[in-house]
């Protein structure tokens, strides 16, 4: 099954899944598309996008990054990042993503985390946002909050912002008899699936289930020991095949044909992504001076210029 939603080992200590793995899984599996969202930046995009596209696979691009209604302001204490994904449709959406990605890791810094707000993302022109899945802006309104209400009004400014068309709603269909809790997010999200488009993700942080003990590993270093989240334990975040999604569907009680459905949706997103990357070329940044700066070097341009 197609995923718009996953992390490889860039994803560091947060996901264990190398480029090749992720690749070599999908062309197992045979996919033909797969995207790489991983957290905070984009470093391994274009090893994934050139492994892919050897593979006959398509290379569906994005990044996961914390997203905030204001940088101008300072976080609570005991703030934590939350997530939005990001994905391009095209090569000019895909160097959005770029400039997303470099104000966050700037401007958007606090305590060395990267984050984008409201106002960022009124400047992009294209991009799909999808949130829902596991630590995302909306799972956390309504699991720590409680608050459908809320939620909808979230859902509603990012749609006003980037377009309905644009704002997808992730399910992850995972065994919620392990963890009861998230069944609230799974009701929550079910309520809102005839406003937005709804899809379905693996979100994967490793290529296949024999790799889960070296993921969690990775996570024991980067948690300390005995503070792993229980989710990472408790259910599986390698790439689902459809036969898993079903089955865990079946055993959960889920309605098949809205899964069926949430799997025609992604496919026929997937579908529609195409981005041609030219390579060979150097891209540097379009760094463009405020409108003070160019009408002082206009008034003293001559006087700077140096034979």
């Amino acid at each position: 099954m197609i995923s718009l939603h996953g992390h490889s080992s860039y994803s560091l200590l947060d996901a264990s899944a190398s480029i090749q793995d992720i690749i070599s899984t999908a062309s197992k599996l045979g996919l033909s598309a797969i995207a790489l969202t991983d957290y905070w930046w984009m470093y391994g995009i274009i090893d994934f996008y050139t492994n892919a596209k050897k593979n006959n696979i398509n290379p569906l691009i994005g990044v996961d990054l914390p997203l905030i209604q204001t940088i101008s302001s300072t976080p609570p204490k005991n703030w934590e990042p939350k997530f939005a994904t990001f994905l391009a449709k095209n090569y000019e959406w895909y160097l959005e993503l770029l400039e997303l990605t470099t104000y966050a890791n700037t401007k958007g810094l606090f305590n060395d985390i990267p984050r984008v707000d409201f106002k960022q993302l009124s400047s992009l022109k294209n991009v799909y946002l999808i949130v829902g899945s596991h630590n995302s802006v909306l799972w956390d309104l309504i699991l720590s909050w409680g608050s459908l209400n809320q939620a909808e009004d979230l859902l509603s400014q990012l749609s006003e912002i980037i377009g309905p068309q644009n704002l997808l709603i992730e399910f992850n269909i995972q065994d919620f008899k392990k963890l009861p809790v998230f069944k609230v997010l799974r009701e929550s999200l079910y309520k809102l699936k005839d406003l937005w488009t709804p899809i379905i993700s693996s979100n994967y942080h490793y290529a296949t289930a024999s790799q889960k003990e070296a993921f969690l590993a990775s996570l024991e270093i980067k948690y300390w020991a005995g503070n792993t989240p229980h989710i990472f334990k408790h259910w599986d975040f390698h790439i689902l095949t459809q036969k898993e999604i079903l089955d865990i569907a079946k055993k959960n009680q889920l309605d098949l044909s809205f899964v069926k459905q949430l799997i025609h949706n992604t496919e026929q997103l997937a579908n529609q992504i195409n981005i041609d990357i030219p390579m060979g070329q150097i891209l540097f940044p379009d760094y463009r001076p405020s409108p003070i700066i160019q009408q002082l070097y206009s008034k003293y341009q001559q006087q700077l210029d140096v034979e």
